[in-house]
């Protein structure tokens, strides 16, 4: 994705999740609406590549390296779906679970204009990239830090 697209100011999908008081819930709730942004997002990217197959139209910003960028986040959010679910006890596994039936509900659109293919995915990975960063700025609490460790001993 280009720069520019990034500072799309006051456009939204309304089908991502709005992240911004996700740093004050606890670490558990965290976790879990984590978890539901990151199966949102996946929903989006998957999207993203079918309507890129689907479509007649080939676009500019349809390159085969805007395609591996697309896979490769793909392939880290599903990895980071199947770490939330080790991090959560066993009897937190139903919520999660649960919270995937529901965030698959989501009404995602597809598009095949160019422009709108664009926009939407500048926005989706925009989007992921936030994600990532929350997940970063919370790994260095000692709470993760410590659950991880129990986790992984």
């Amino acid at each position: 994705m280009s720069q520019e697209c990034l500072h799309n100011q006051g456009i939204q999908l309304q089908s991502l999740p709005d992240t911004s008081s996700l740093l004050s819930l606890e670490v558990n709730a965290q976790l879990k609406e984590i978890y539901r942004s990151l199966i949102i997002t996946a929903g989006h990217l998957h999207l993203i590549l079918r309507d890129v197959v689907d479509s007649s139209r080939n676009c500019p910003s349809d390159s085969r390296s805007q395609h591996q960028t697309i896979h490769l986040l793909s392939g880290k959010i599903g990895t980071l779906l199947c770490l939330i679910l080790q991090l959560g006890n066993s009897t937190d596994n139903r919520n999660y679970f649960e919270m995937a039936y529901e965030a698959l509900q989501t009404v995602v659109y597809r598009y095949f204009d160019c422009s709108a293919r664009q926009t939407r995915g500048c926005l989706v990975v925009s989007f992921a990239d936030r994600i990532l960063h929350i997940i970063h700025s919370l790994t260095d609490t000692v709470d993760v830090q410590k659950r991880l460790g129990d986790t992984l001993n």
